[in-house]
């Protein structure tokens, strides 16, 4: 099976099998058998390594691959199990691979104490209160969704950075930078206080297809390539894949932490003077980054 797999996943067919929905490797791995011996995340058998916590590699070819080199032992667990081997299909193996580089994402929980701790020093309730409105109308903690998840902070973060760099410019404020565990701690304070609607959205897996049309329409392949695909000027984001397979909210601590790039002087203060205020928000020579949703 796995020989069948290294020689089909190079072919155009294998392209056409671009996974939409990662829960459906989950699903897979239930019916399949496979976690009759192994865990997912610490849960389930502890008869075979875990899944989520060993080294599968970035690639359909690097899975196959460590397949390749674990089936003698599998063959030797599945016959003492008295299993008989599945069969998986060039989808199949898709939606699993999706699944598991899914899975990868998640967080342990953050500490609320310390992410009060966060919030008060990173400057956070200077526009942010707890309850109520800012200054300029900034939403209060309580506004947030019960359910606020790290993808909302990214979200956030990606779609208001020219606004609160211009106004950081404006106050000179120092651009301030989440290190290690600290926007975990600050992402468990936030839902300690937030009382908004839910938005149900926030818990669905992405759609890998889909984010494929996003990452096209909103100009992100205007810099970045993909392997080598497309622009030449930013970083090919499909050769970072090891560095970029951090947790949902390390992301968002890494996207926050890009908006001291704006710096003109290398101290992380933006300063005014050097960022002007255009009619439409955001500052003067910096392209508006476009909306997601």
């Amino acid at each position: 099976m796995v020989m069948v797999l290294l020689l089909s996943l190079n072919s155009p067919a294998f392209a056409e099998f671009f996974p939409e929905d990662p829960s459906k490797g989950e699903r897979l791995l239930s019916s399949k058998g496979c976690v009759k011996c192994h865990a997912l995340n610490g849960e389930g058998s502890q008869f075979g390594p875990d899944l989520v916590k060993i080294n599968l590699g970035d690639t359909p070819l690097d899975m196959a691959a460590r397949l390749w080199n674990h089936t003698p032992s599998m063959i030797l667990g599945m016959e003492a199990a008295r299993m008989i081997k599945p069969a998986l299909t060039n989808r199949e193996f898709a939606d699993i691979l999706a699944y598991f580089y899914l899975i990868k994402f998640s967080d342990t929980r953050g500490n609320p104490v310390r992410g009060r701790t966060v919030f008060a020093e990173k400057g956070c309730h200077l526009c942010h209160p707890i309850a109520g409105k800012g200054r300029r109308g900034e939403p209060g903690l309580d506004e947030f969704p019960r359910n606020t998840s790290p993808i909302f902070l990214t979200k956030g973060i990606w779609n208001h950075t020219l606004d609160m760099v211009a106004h950081m410019a404006k106050i000179g404020m120092k651009w301030p930078t989440f290190m290690e565990t600290e926007m975990m701690d600050l992402l468990e304070y936030i839902k300690a206080n937030a009382k908004g609607a839910e938005e149900p959205e926030f818990f669905k897996p992405g759609n890998p297809k889909e984010g494929k049309r996003v990452f096209d329409t909103k100009g992100c392949n205007q810099c970045h390539s993909l392997r080598a695909e497309r622009a030449k000027e930013g970083v090919d984001l499909g050769k970072m894949v090891p560095i970029f397979r951090a947790t949902l909210t390390q992301i968002a601590s890494t996207m926050w932490n890009k908006g001291s790039d704006f710096s003109q002087d290398g101290s992380g203060t933006v300063r005014y003077s050097e960022v002007h205020i255009k009619r439409d928000g955001g500052p003067s020579g910096l392209s508006l980054l476009p909306p997601v949703h």
